[in-house]
């Protein structure tokens, strides 16, 4: 059962014990023998061993046991006194190791040692030994010329940031203490972040100490240079595909294009995060280095706000950053090669250049002109301008082309076509439904075959119709937008006709049972809204008849519009000139077709 535990630094576990020794007898008040004790060894930390120190924990029986042998090196001290230095000697224990004369010299040697009489020693050393007798031996004469006080030095680092002490204990002379290591750590100007735990340490050392960092100061923090903060995300390195809600994969719509409108902010500047100064260990400051201002990386078609902190688009366009961090708004989107699963969906608010095809299922939107040179498969075209395809349109009656300009395509063949110009063709229109508020005109082969064509002006071709009498519509002299409404609004008038029949036999079931007085309260209610809803779908239904009859009067009554066929007219092609209407019975050629007094009339050129 051990009474007390106190903890010892030492060299080793030899003079761990003697300062035990020391220290458990003068705090009990009787003498502790070394027998009595345990010693355990301890955590030892960094510092401690830089200074060759170990750490035990050294415990006191509450009864020393009777029958245990020990086994104890033994050890002494050289003391210094007025009278002159001694040895004190602790001798072994058991089959402990005895001490010997030549540690004894080497510990003189340190302490720098004169006059002694080393044979009158030994002999006195090993009668002390023999005898297993613990005692104290005169070794020389006090020279207090030759002492020494215990001494420091203190260097910094260059950049003030830390102090190292040096430091040397005293022989025969005076010790530092905390008060005076303190006084000297003023006097060298260190009087920021010392390291208070380390001056007991130091000062209770037996053996010099070097490069022990004493105090340590603060450094200073650095700021953070101005950033740029992006308001749209440069993608020009494609995409796998967008993952939807329910955990597909969109192939289509990528969003590659960062389509910014004119006066959109793109870049904004961050001003600079100023640093914190530091601290020398001289308590001088440290300021810290000035972080860098930001700069707009203003490119083509770009301008800065009022304050010149954010960069605008000058123009409706993509917004793109080059290799140098410019940004700029280009106008026109080029796609180099098809719009396929590398390239998703194009939707620009510019001008949009493909380089190769628009493949099948794939859609191209730009607010200005679509040019694609080469073809456009079963994919849905729209602009705000003009569309030009250098080779065909293979519809394959799926999606459709529309544009508020021109088309200008080689040819079109199962396509959908609504255009707010004209549509120029190459070659040949093939079983399509073609709309253009001007002109349809096919040049070169100049085929016309199958399909439906309306056009606001004119409708020219070389060929017009087939000689198996292909289903072929040509509508030319109205407005298509007229015909499509006049559509829209007849479509509409039948759905009101029909919901006020159905209202007209609700009510007449209701008033038969309000006659018998069968008619409770809550159908007298529903008999009041019904009525209301007659007369409500009673005055949509006659305002849609005067608009349908308006709309119609505006088609008959145009003879606008004509019809030319340079070379053949085959019978069964349909023609409807503003509103006439005439069927071909004989086939025609270099024919020009016009609506005259309501009816349609030929003539040839």
């Amino acid at each position: 059962m051990v009474e007390k535990w106190i903890t010892i630094k030492s060299q080793g576990e030899k003079e761990a014990r003697e300062k035990a020794v020391e220290k458990l007898t003068s705090s009990l008040g009787t003498r502790v023998k070394p027998e009595e004790l345990i010693i355990r060894k301890a955590e030892t930390k960094l510092l401690d061993r830089m200074q060759g120190l170990k750490v035990f924990k050294v415990g006191i029986r509450e009864e020393p046991p009777g029958d245990i042998e020990l086994n104890l090196d033994g050890y002494f001290r050289i003391l210094f006194s007025s009278d002159g230095v001694f040895l004190k000697l602790f001798p072994a224990q058991g089959k402990g190791k005895r001490v010997n004369l030549q540690e004894i010299k080497e510990e003189a040697e340190k302490l720098e040692l004169q006059d002694v009489d080393w044979d009158k020693l030994d002999e006195d050393l090993h009668g002390l030994i023999e005898e297993n007798k613990e005692g104290q031996l005169f070794m020389a004469a006090r020279k207090p010329e030759l002492d020494r006080d215990a001494e420091i030095e203190i260097t910094f680092s260059k950049n003030g940031l830390k102090a190292q002490l040096d430091y040397f204990p005293p022989l025969g002379g005076e010790k530092l203490s905390r008060e005076e290591l303190e006084d000297k750590l003023e006097e060298y100007g260190v009087v920021f972040g010392v390291e208070e735990e380390k001056i007991e340490e130091i000062i209770n050392s037996r053996v010099p100490l070097s490069g022990i960092v004493i105090a340590q100061g603060s450094p200073p923090i650095p700021g953070k240079d101005g950033s740029l903060e992006y308001h749209f995300a440069n993608k020009n390195g494609g995409s796998k595909g967008k993952l939807r809600e329910d955990g597909s994969v969109d192939f289509f719509n990528l969003d590659l294009i960062q389509n910014v409108k004119k006066g959109e902010p793109l870049v904004t500047v961050k001003p600079p995060i100023p640093g914190k100064p530091g601290k020398k260990v001289t308590g001088e400051e440290i300021p810290p280095s000035e972080p860098k201002e930001a700069k707009l990386p203003a490119g083509k078609n770009v301008e800065p706000d009022e304050e010149g902190k954010t960069l605008l688009a000058g123009i409706d366009g993509q917004a793109v950053q080059d290799s140098k961090g410019k940004v700029s708004v280009h106008q026109v989107h080029h796609v180099h090669g098809d719009v396929d699963l590398s390239t998703g969906n194009i939707n620009f608010l510019g001008t949009v250049i493909v380089e190769g095809n628009v493949t099948e299922g794939f859609m191209v939107e730009a607010k200005g002109d679509i040019e694609i040179n080469g073809n456009v498969s079963a994919a849905t075209l729209k602009s705000g301008g003009n569309v030009k395809i250098r080779k065909g349109y293979l519809g394959k009656n799926k999606n459709r082309i529309e544009c508020k300009g021109n088309l200008e395509v080689k040819f079109i063949e199962n396509g959908k076509v609504k255009a707010g110009g004209n549509v120029f063709v190459g070659d040949a229109i093939l079983h399509s439904d073609i709309t253009a508020s001007g002109k349809i005109m096919v040049k070169g082969k100049g085929l016309i075959a199958g399909g439906q064509l309306q056009a606001g002006q004119e409708v020219e071709a070389n060929v017009l119709g087939s000689s198996l009498a292909t289903r072929t519509e040509i509508s030319v002299g109205v407005a298509p937008e007229i015909r499509e409404t006049l559509e829209e609004k007849l479509k509409n008038l039948d759905e009101l006709s029909d919901n006020l029949n159905k209202v007209e036999k609700a009510i007449r079931l209701l008033e038969k049972q309000k006659e018998k007085g069968l008619l409770g309260e809550d159908r007298k209610g529903q008999l009041k809204k019904l009525v209301e809803t007659w007369g409500q779908l009673k005055n949509q239904v006659k305002k849609r008849e005067e608009e349908i009859q308006e709309l119609q009067e505006t088609i008959d009554s145009s003879e606008d519009g004509e019809i030319k066929v340079h070379k053949n007219l085959f019978p069964g092609v349909s023609i409807r000139i503003a509103g006439a209407q005439h069927k071909v019975k004989d086939r025609r050629s270099r024919t020009r077709l016009v609506c005259s007094s309501k009816e349609i009339a030929y003539t040839t050129f």
